[in-house]
């Protein structure tokens, strides 16, 4: 009795994996035909990181990349290319074969896209970082993201060009790299290596004969960082009789895009690079940077896009903003280290957002409300007579602070592209720090100034208690002393930095 239970139960079993068996198939079959039924180029995009495009035919007039029909994705391995893989593979008659593009070639990842515009001999770089926002499409948005600006040679930017050639240097490991050659008529070819990995940022090399390069692209306003002062904020209606705009080589450039939805972010390593502004002509009552001329003294230079919904913003500060909190329509779209300049005894100062309402005291105009703060994600401004609403306030980040991971910063990009030991001097590290000028700060004692201390010896004098609290007098002079001493060597710091390293 016992042996024919077993038998059963045995045979019982043995259905139950056939049918399980049955099942697997059955879902492995689905899988293949929804596969199959994909296009190949939603499989390539959906498969790779980082993509080499052959767009089949060249772009003429305009890149239209709304639409990839006839668009081939580069394999990795050419030698897929041949009539008989494996024995290519295993021939070194084969190796080191050359890709040929017959249309202008395409490089893409989940963060930005660029195209090869051979026709026109630039380089077409677009965003898809906020390429559709919620509520609307933003202006300028295609197939493969936003447009944020065009690149050619200095040496052709007033002539006709074209892309002779792109030869790939690299298509492995989530990295593509290409070497792109520039022809104008009576003109020596120019090229310049094109990096690209599964990040936002861009790595150009120019060759040693390329002079430099135009960054053809709207900007509205120009922002030069200072990490241990106030940024320099260009803005072209305040020049009207400029064309051009020199600006200073500090390694990292802000460049605000219309629309107030991304940055261009550009940086560089040491050397003598010149940067220049091109200013476009006045239309409807609004003057914008129409380029970014740059030396690059043979050096590589990095770009990356940023983009989110309200990444940036310009407020007119209205006189009904005097001496009241008032919300604004603007929210920050995520948490980082927003910042906006404002005017302070007369001078542009910088004032970061704080986290909640309070008051502030500094040297001059003394203590007053903190002009700027949030409530949530709502952003408030109290302007006051001595922090008045005079012109317009922009709104920006440099650095993050609880920042979501997939949100990069512009220091994040200057790390990224500069490394730690090129980084560092620029963001000021060890400067950056506060530092005390409290001898017994940590006693709770902070009336180390000279009139806070001078204040404290008075009234000991005048109430006539002088010899019962000499230790507290004698305690007093040396808090001003250390407090003296540690601004004196706080000011020598400063004239080092403007002496400058000495050769």
């Amino acid at each position: 009795m016992w042996a024919t239970k077993r038998t059963e139960f045995m045979k019982s079993d043995q259905n139950v994996r056939k049918i399980e068996s049955l099942l697997q198939k059955t879902a492995l079959l689905v899988l293949l035909a929804t596969a199959a039924g994909l296009p190949a180029i939603q499989r390539t995009e959906a498969a790779a990181n980082v993509v080499v495009w052959d767009t089949g035919a060249h772009f003429a007039d305009a890149v239209d990349v709304a639409d990839k029909t006839g668009w081939k994705p580069v394999p990795a391995d050419l030698l897929t290319l041949e009539a008989d893989p494996p024995k290519a593979a295993s021939d070194p008659g084969y190796y080191g074969r050359e890709y040929s593009f017959t249309g202008d070639a395409v490089v893409e990842n989940h963060s930005l896209a660029a195209a090869f515009w051979s026709a026109k001999g630039r380089v077409v770089i677009y965003s898809k970082a906020n390429a559709a926002p919620p509520g609307g499409v933003s202006s300028g948005n295609t197939g493969l993201g936003r447009k944020i600006l065009e690149l050619t040679p200095l040496q052709t930017k007033t002539q006709p060009a074209r892309i002779s050639r792109c030869e790939i240097l690299r298509n492995a490991d989530d990295e593509v790299a290409l070497e792109v050659f520039f022809s104008a008529k009576g003109a020596t070819d120019v090229s310049a290596v094109f990096t690209f990995g599964k990040t936002e940022i861009v790595e150009i090399k120019p060759a040693p004969n390329m002079k430099g390069v135009s960054l053809i692209s709207p900007v509205e306003y120009g922002v030069v960082p200072s990490f241990i002062g106030d940024d320099l904020i260009f803005d072209p209606a305040a020049y009207p009789s400029a064309n051009t705009l020199c600006i200073p080589s500090e390694n990292l450039f802000l460049g605000l895009l219309p629309g107030e939805d991304n940055m261009l972010v550009m940086t560089w390593p040491k050397g003598k690079q010149q940067l220049k502004l091109g200013l476009a002509r006045e239309q409807q009552g609004k003057r914008l940077i129409e380029s970014l001329d740059f030396d690059n003294d043979g050096q590589s230079f990095y770009l990356a896009a940023l983009g989110a919904p309200g990444i940036w913003h310009r407020e007119e500060l209205k006189p009904s903003y005097l001496e009241k909190d008032t919300a604004i329509h603007w929210k920050r779209p995520f948490p980082a280290k927003w910042k906006t300049q404002l005017t302070e005894a007369g001078v542009k100062t910088t004032f970061t957002f704080r986290e909640s309402k309070g008051q502030i005291w500094r040297g001059v105009p003394g203590s007053y409300n903190y002009p700027v703060w949030f409530n949530g994600d709502d952003a408030f401004y109290h302007l006051s007579k001595k922090v008045p609403p005079k012109g317009e306030s922009l709104i920006y980040f440099l650095e993050g602070q609880n920042t979501p991971l997939t949100v990069s910063s512009p220091v994040d990009t200057l790390k990224a592209t500069l490394g730690r030991s090129m980084s560092d001097p620029i963001l000021d590290i060890a400067g950056r720090k506060l530092r005390t000028h409290h001898r017994r700060g940590g006693a709770g004692v902070h009336r180390a100034c000279t009139c806070g201390c001078t204040e404290v010896i008075q009234a000991v004098f005048e109430s006539g208690e002088e010899v019962d609290k000499k230790e507290d007098i004698n305690g007093a002079l040396d808090d001003m002393i250390y407090f003296v001493q540690h601004h004196v060597k706080r000011i020598e710091e400063y004239r080092r930095f403007a002496d400058g390293p000495s050769t």
